[in-house]
């Protein structure tokens, strides 16, 4: 993939970036985590034309925040900066001090989109976003993003979601619940959606058919892969193959090219724990899928899409409990 791919704008922000994002989840506490195999994965997706990166300050308790820093300095004004504060953060306070320890962290003065990582359980929606907006307003943020926000939260924002720039969203040919309700309010204000688990960690690309393989990490807690779904999602993994075999690409690739096609999605957010990786997810961008392709995914995935409720998760965890 060359550098000089065709950037986006961010949402319904002023900012442009790659069609494809970097994500950090996985630079500590993963199974695989390496610092120097992490550092040379930042550098592997710059040079291959990704400037938008992805982190948060509960990754590896700001380890990962940590790592991006060192792996960026000298190149911050070549990277579009992403970052969340926890879902425990609720008062302008502990958001502003959020906030100061992430620009410590990543060595910077600046994020470019700065988002709350899950609803807080009892903080005030509205109170969050304004907080959000002075931040905005000081320069110490260019664009807000929130994260795992479902109907309750849009509900309660009304029209103030102008404000916000983007949504991160669990999206993937087998979570599809952004579409039922979300989507309309998205394109309503101009807010991009840039999707994390684009592979629903890992299970896309056809290595995991069961919980039993798994490694030793928050992959286990992966609900796709309990008894009452690993048929559906054995279905959809088989058509994503053979599309990929017919293509003679990857199915990780088939999965973030059938993303890159959705409604409102500005940027797929992979992870990497090698640069073999970062180049076979990056060249997705090469693949060309055909409207009898996506029709196919569209209706093998169809249960997917009213299958889980507002407060469900990928791990079957909320912060905000069922009512």
């Amino acid at each position: 993939m060359s550098p000089s791919i065709e950037l986006r704008p961010l949402g319904n922000s002023a900012i442009m970036v790659s069609p494809l994002a970097f994500g950090s989840w996985q630079a500590h506490g993963w199974s695989k985590s390496d610092p120097k195999e992490f550092h040379r994965c930042v550098l592997k997706a710059l040079e291959c034309g990704v400037n938008f990166i992805d982190t948060a300050e509960e990754y590896g308790k700001g380890r990962a925040e940590e790592l991006l820093g060192e792996a960026l300095q000298g190149r911050r004004d070549k990277v579009i900066l992403a970052t969340k504060f926890s879902y425990k953060k609720g008062t302008e306070k502990q958001i502003r001090n959020s906030l100061e320890n992430s620009l410590k962290r990543l060595k910077t003065d600046y994020i470019d989109l700065y988002q709350q990582h899950w609803p807080h359980p009892t903080a005030s929606v509205e109170g969050i976003l304004a907080t959000l907006v002075k931040l905005r307003e000081e320069g110490k943020i260019r664009a807000i993003g929130v994260s795992n926000w479902t109907e309750p939260e849009w509900e309660q924002i009304g029209d103030s979601a102008k404000e916000i720039a983007t949504l991160q969203p669990c999206y993937s040919i087998l979570w599809r619940s952004v579409e039922q309700n979300i989507l309309p309010v998205l394109k309503q204000h101009g807010i991009g959606m840039i999707p994390y688990s684009p592979l629903a960690q890992g299970i896309l690309t056809g290595k995991f058919k069961s919980a039993i393989k798994l490694p030793r990490d928050s992959r286990r807690q992966n609900i796709l892969l309990k008894e009452k779904w690993l048929p559906k999602v054995s279905e959809c993994v088989a058509l994503v193959e053979s599309i990929a075999e017919q293509k003679s690409c990857s199915p990780a690739q088939v999965a973030i090219a059938w993303l890159l096609k959705r409604k409102q999605v500005v940027a797929p957010i992979f992870g990497a724990t090698s640069e073999k990786q970062v180049e076979e997810n990056c060249k997705a961008l090469t693949v060309t899928l055909s409207e009898s392709d996506i029709a196919s995914l569209d209706n093998i995935s169809q249960d997917f899409v009213t299958a889980f409720g507002p407060r469900d998760s990928l791990w079957n965890w909320h912060p905000i409990k069922h009512p």
